[in-house]
């Protein structure tokens, strides 16, 4: 699917340089004004930040349907409520790449106990190759983590599943065990997937993400005035730049904000040139987007509020640093979350600025058959729980019989063979193994590859059931050894 992007943060970020006007202006103005200039002109930029994220949430109001989803939504958002990590920011006009990179550290306390993960991020957007590359090879690491975490601090603090899995431990919940089990099912087939491995996303652009023509640029700029006008106009101390101790801030209240994106489209209409040059570049119906902006910016305003402020450290007409302050409230449907962030990153120019991912050696991956092969892995487990309770107890009487297991000798010719149980069958018999073979219709060499496993009921043209039953029979039928049946069990 085409997308347009003049919309994007790289496209702001280059129209400004159609904003020099604004030179005329006061200093903070100018300051910024010609640093963001000075910015698109280079040819690779990395942005390296530091941020930190803190949410609280209220569900007094929120109609839960249950305590069961009660609690796992409690689980959820209180791993969410602090949060902070790293980033990082690439953009390479040469290579036509933009490379992102994140860590989100996040803490939280269940129950008393401390709980930390660091989640990893990233990818590049490739314009010459027209794909986005997601690296999967961290997540290796994070899935072993996360079971660890819930091994031995979710489980134990939730009576159902610690319940649950005591049996499998001689009846004693066991927080290394529950891990040990858990990765032997889980990491060999998450390693599989994810080691050394990327998942790889086709996205066609419309235009080159980092060739901007003049009608784009245009349009950019006429947008970004529009909101500028439109935001000053809105501040009762006509300050919407300011400049202190060496730093260029500029604060909005998100409903101003939201207001001046929808007062910059519906500009549109009322310039011709613009009007036409929206035509050119966009295949989306000017009416049609206003009325969206309107909409997103209505239920915006209804749902969430807040205020954002930006600090530019400016030296040589380049930024260096720049601050971010956010808070915000949003409601709905009964919830309410509450989130304070922050964030510093540094800018740096030129050769300086490395990859970290893209151009790594990944093979790509087709993640559709991932959970499948976790839910096989999974089944796989259950199956072998189910045969050692097969051998131990479940079915321990099943082999009471008194039978002579010692008939079976490669030199006899089975002229003589005895079998005793305490069944009343007719001694006087004259059958021999070969004819139980013949009545089963199978040879000594199917017989010796189902007592190996080494056949499935597909060899045999059966379903799951029917085999188990069939090699049931031959137990009875003493054509196989006891105990062949239980590694034919149905898939649960």
């Amino acid at each position: 699917m085409k997308k347009k992007l003049f919309f994007s943060i790289a496209a702001l970020i280059a129209a400004v340089g159609g904003l020099l006007f604004y030179s005329s202006l006061s200093s903070p103005e100018a300051k910024l004004v010609r640093a963001l200039s000075t910015l698109i002109e280079e040819e690779t930029i990395q942005v390296e930040s530091d941020f930190t994220m803190n949410y609280e949430f209220d569900f007094d109001s929120y109609p839960f349907y249950s305590h069961e989803e009660e609690e796992i939504i409690t689980y959820i958002t209180d791993l969410f409520e602090e949060a902070s990590g790293t980033g990082s920011v690439i953009y390479d006009k040469e290579e036509k790449v933009i490379e992102v990179g994140a860590i989100f550290d996040l803490s939280s306390e269940f129950y008393g106990d401390e709980i930390a993960l660091s989640i990893p991020l990233s990818l590049y957007l490739d314009e010459n190759k027209e794909e986005i590359v997601i690296d999967l090879d961290a997540y290796s690491t994070l899935s072993s983590d996360i079971i660890d975490t819930l091994a031995y601090n979710v489980f134990p603090n939730i009576p159902e599943i610690e319940e649950a899995l005591a049996p499998l431990h001689g009846g004693e919940y066991s927080g290394v065990s529950t891990a040990y089990e858990l990765e032997t099912i889980f990491m060999p087939v998450i390693n599989d997937y994810f080691e050394g491995k990327a998942s790889i996303i086709d996205f066609e652009l419309d235009k080159g993400f980092f060739d901007f023509g003049e009608k784009e640029v245009a349009l950019t700029e006429f947008l970004l005035v529009k909101m500028i006008e439109d935001l000053e106009s809105q501040d009762e101390d006509n300050q919407l730049i300011q400049e202190e101790d060496g730093w260029i801030i500029i604060k909005v209240d998100d409903h101003e904000l939201a207001d001046a994106v929808l007062y910059a489209f519906e500009e549109i209409e009322n310039h011709d040139e613009i009007a036409e040059i929206f035509d050119d570049v966009s295949s989306l119906d000017l009416e049609e987007m206003i009325e969206e902006v309107e909409l997103n910016v209505k239920e915006f305003k209804e749902y969430s509020i807040g205020e954002t402020t930006i600090s530019f450290e400016i030296e040589q007409n380049k930024i260096v640093t720049m601050k971010t302050e956010m808070t915000s409230t949003y409601g709905e449907n009964g919830i309410t979350a509450e989130n304070t962030s922050s964030s510093t990153s540094t800018f740096t120019y030129g050769d300086t600025a490395e990859f970290q991912f893209y151009g790594e050696d990944r093979k790509e991956v087709d993640l559709d058959y991932l959970f499948y092969d976790l839910e096989e892995a999974l089944d796989n487990y259950f199956m072998e729980l189910y045969n050692e309770w097969y051998y131990s107890s479940g079915y321990s009487s099943y082999y009471e019989y008194d039978y002579d297991w010692d008939w079976w000798d490669e030199d006899d010719e089975y002229d003589e063979w005895d079998w005793e149980y305490d069944y009343d069958y007719d001694d006087e018999s004259d059958e021999t193994p070969e004819d139980y073979e013949e009545y089963y219709d199978v040879t000594e060499e199917d017989l010796e590859a189902i007592e190996k496993q080494e056949v499935t009921h597909q060899d045999f043209g059966l379903s799951e059931e029917e085999m188990y039953n069939w090699v049931r029979e031959l137990e009875f039928a003493r054509l196989v050894e006891p105990g062949t049946a239980a590694h034919y069990l149905p898939r649960l």
